[in-house]
């Protein structure tokens, strides 16, 4: 051999040995997801992010800037473009449909597009289709009919005229089904005469043409241009539009014979983190098996409130539509679902009372984590927020850190599918070989949630709605120069919540910023900075 081949050999030996272990045994790329998500919403993009770094995926998402142009109607055929020009290197699509028809959650209430200009966009799903290199997992929403007074997200009127409309959907529905009690007809009469009629015929066309829509996307489902649909209902009541929408959406699926393919529940802002873990799932060709238990006896018949059908079946429809399946034997599920369920009737969490909580329930949970069972907890004793006592009571034993998953954000059905969907992602990823550094997006994770549900949906903003907006719903939008000092104030608050709450996460957990991206109290974004690392402690799998 001669010297310079001596010499090239040692070199490329050199080089073979200061290759990464992975890349030498051809460790696989991630695997890529395209998201398009409802909104620009802290819940509805940066958190299913964050699921998606638990999961090890690549998750490919619209610019911010650009999910926000669409929200205020001039980007839709931008964000487009943007699915059209990238779905092709995507192994999955999941796609939120009022984002693509309308430009998101609120301009699917309030817009004006034609009928011929949103059919098109339909269409443009089977070019999607044809474009990714796997299935397409979609959801769209049943629009919603607030109780009450409001036109913070929805058409002017609705501010005057919100809570009539509402009772006039619900008195037709209960005429309807043949259960309206004495009066009622009247009841619906009056009411009628309430409302003008240039409101009330804009409000139900916008209906019928979303619901129209709707149905078309359902012949997409029969066609195999969507592998999976999810309808989500978005703060529901037991009788109404959403109900009477549901039925006719019911028969047409029994119709098109696709019952195994549309999935429908009480919810909308989880959708996009379940469709994301179902993904996930069907990559990794797992299908996490889920036993439910819930806190209090009966409270799997509880329908809480916003919602219309009673919490077990809100919870099978998740489960189902997040690829996983039930199971009636507790040793035999990979993920443990514990649902915090009230007594009685699901209250708001800002006029809760931490002095009653179900204690039975939080020595339970212990000894299930200290077990060292994969445990994701569904905290539905409230809308809006936390139940602050059972949350006082399981950071006193050590619980926090060791959940699998956690929310108690807004609807009953939001934090069903918020902690299912990280629970069933870590229950893989504690029982595979997972890229490094899950364990720390999945403490980020479930420090989001335990912050937000609990330090400032259920502690600290009730006090800042009464200091700052006088009492006024935490949708009112803030002004430039109060929005600053309301964020110094909620940074200050959170910092001293998690030092004397948060205590079991191997040191001092710190929120370094807080932003309210949409200029108001309801939805906050967080940036957390991590305690080092330390040993997993018992209750946790390597």
């Amino acid at each position: 051999m001669s010297r310079f081949t001596a010499h090239v050999s040692a070199i490329l030996l050199l080089c073979l040995l200061l290759v990464p272990p992975a890349l030498a045994e051809g460790a696989p790329s991630p695997h890529k997801i395209l998201f398009v998500p409802l909104d620009d919403r802290p819940v509805n993009a940066d958190f299913v992010r964050q699921l998606g770094k638990i999961a090890g995926v690549q998750l490919m998402m619209p610019p911010r800037e650009m999910l926000s142009a669409a929200g205020n109607g001039n980007g839709v055929e931008q964000l487009w473009t943007w699915a059209e020009k990238n779905a092709g290197g995507a192994e999955a699509l999941v796609l939120s449909l009022d984002a693509l028809l309308y430009g998101g959650l609120v301009p699917s209430r309030t817009h004006n597009y034609g009928e011929e200009t949103l059919e098109a966009r339909v269409r443009k799903i089977k070019e999607l289709k044809k474009s990714a290199r796997g299935p397409v997992y979609a959801f769209i929403s049943i629009m919603r009919t607030p109780q009450y007074n409001t036109d913070a997200e929805e058409p002017p009127y609705y501010g005057r005229y919100g809570a009539d409309i509402f009772h006039i959907a619900r008195l037709m529905d209960r005429l309807q089904a043949g259960v309206a009690g004495d009066g009622e007809r009247e009841q619906l009469a009056a009411l009628k005469g309430k409302v003008p009629e240039e409101f009330w015929n804009d409000y139900v066309g916008r209906r019928t043409l979303n619901h129209r829509l709707t149905v078309e996307v359902l012949g997409l489902v029969e066609e195999g241009v969507i592998d999976t649909l999810v309808i989500g209902r978005d703060d529901s009541a037991p009788f109404g539009f959403t109900r009477m929408e549901q039925r006719h959406l019911e028969q047409e699926i029994a119709a098109r014979h696709i019952a195994g393919r549309v999935y429908s529940f009480a919810g909308l802002d989880e959708c996009g983190a379940v469709l994301l873990t179902r993904a996930v799932n069907r990559l990794n060709d797992y299908t996490p098996r889920v036993y439910v238990e819930y806190g209090t006896s009966g409270g799997e018949r509880i329908v809480p409130l916003y919602e219309d059908i009673p919490l077990e079946e809100n919870v099978a429809q998740h489960v189902l539509s997040a690829g996983g399946i039930l199971v009636n034997v507790r040793e035999a599920a990979d993920l443990l679902l514990v649902v915090n369920t009230p007594e009685g009737a699901v209250g708001e969490a800002a006029r809760q009372d931490p002095r009653n909580y179900n204690r039975r329930l939080a020595g339970w949970l212990e000894n299930l984590v200290r077990k060292g069972r994969d445990v994701a907890l569904a905290d539905v004793a409230y809308a809006n927020g936390a139940d602050s006592g059972l949350m006082t009571d399981l950071a006193g034993r050590g619980v926090l850190s060791r959940l699998a998953g956690y929310s108690g954000w807004n609807t009953a059905g939001n934090t069903i599918g918020l902690s299912l969907a990280q629970g069933m992602l870590y229950s893989y990823a504690a029982g595979h070989d997972s890229p490094s550094g899950w364990r720390e997006e999945h403490k980020k994770a479930l420090l989001t949630r335990l912050l937000e549900d609990w330090g400032y949906q259920a502690v600290i903003r009730p006090k800042l709605t009464g200091r700052f907006l006088g009492g006024r719903g935490a949708s009112t939008r803030l002004v430039t120069w109060l929005e600053a000092e309301v964020k110094q104030d909620i940074l200050t608050r959170l910092n001293r919540f998690a030092g004397e709450n948060l205590r079991d996460f191997g040191g001092p957990v710190r929120v370094s910023g807080v932003d309210l991206p949409w200029h108001r109290l309801f939805d906050l974004s967080l940036t957390i900075e991590l305690p080092p690392p330390r040993d997993v402690e018992p209750g946790l799998r390597h």
